[in-house]
């Protein structure tokens, strides 16, 4: 009988584990319809704002935010906007977008959330830093990288730090750190090379004549 009982008490937990996990999902599901409308919605409204900045890129003259208080999520939309366009635009364009993001808190804003406990979080912070080409981001994007076993956050941090880093010591590190763990992903390490505003064929000379054999190996690729 006390079998039985611990019997009916584990099927009803387990059923109710399964109901709660049901009911996160719905949850989960309908913050992220609503999420995506008010994007939408948020999209539609700085429209106009959009089509200044764009027009404005190559004018002397100060670009900021648009006026008034902004919403967590409003923000989010216009950086999501900002990080689109740099990397689509080169030269001049770029660099005054990416010293908007700077201007506009954007960058601090990430920094902070890459130390944050939560893995989401992190991982989209890690993006958007090198999304922003930010510099500043890079010591402790490398920090992440070292620590951390390798996993599909290793490749975003890879990547990142690709595209933020303002030195080819920078850029040779986090491929070393990559590459350490011993899996076979030459070609992956080579693309993410390819994100690097700096001189590559100085970088190809180097990992060319690099010591290392997994260095050598990407630079073939």
């Amino acid at each position: 009988m006390f079998h039985l009982t611990v019997a009916y008490i584990f099927i009803y937990v387990c059923l109710g584990l399964i109901a709660l996990g049901i009911l996160l999902l719905f949850q989960m599901k309908i913050s992220h319809n609503r999420e995506q409308r008010n994007r939408e919605t948020y999209a539609k409204k700085h429209h106009d704002y959009f089509v200044y900045v764009q027009s404005h890129l190559q004018d002397d003259v100060e670009l900021r935010l648009p006026p008034g208080k902004l919403k967590k999520l409003e923000k989010r939309v216009i950086q999501d906007k900002f990080i689109e366009w740099i990397e689509q635009f080169k030269g001049d364009f770029r660099l005054k977008l990416i010293e908007l993001c700077r201007e506009a808190g954007f960058v601090d804003e990430d920094l902070k959330a890459l130390r944050s406990i939560r893995y989401g979080r992190r991982l989209e912070a890690a993006y958007r830093l090198g999304g922003m080409r930010a510099p500043e981001a890079v010591p402790l994007l490398q920090n992440i990288l070292q620590k951390r076993k390798y996993s599909s956050l290793s490749i975003v941090l890879a990547r990142s730090i690709a595209k933020a880093a303002d030195n080819s010591e920078d850029l040779l590190q986090m491929l070393r750190t990559l590459l350490s763990h011993g899996k076979p992903i030459h070609n992956l390490a080579a693309d993410i090379m390819l994100e690097t505003g700096l001189d590559s064929s100085a970088i190809l000379l180097k990992l060319l004549n690099d010591s290392d054999s997994a260095l050598v190996k990407v630079g073939l690729v």
